[in-house]
């Protein structure tokens, strides 16, 4: 047996959800998403950073071996 709370009356910036929990989760579904999105945008941007940064030192230590020869 599934068991629902409906929720009487929430009022959101003007808005009325009236007995509307179905709105409220994809709502809150939605808004979890696009958080997690971003997240991951600014996770990924600085995996780049840290590739970019770990490449160039490579570089340079590869240079510095043939300097020494």
């Amino acid at each position: 047996m599934q068991i629902f709370i409906r929720l009487k009356c929430i009022f959101l910036l003007g808005f009325n959800f009236n007995n509307c929990w179905r709105t409220l989760c994809g709502a809150g579904a939605l808004a979890f998403s696009l958080r997690r999105r971003m997240k991951y945008r600014e996770w990924s941007k600085e995996k780049i950073k840290m590739q970019t940064t770990r490449s160039k030192s490579e570089m340079s230590r590869s240079r510095k071996r043939e300097d020494k020869r």
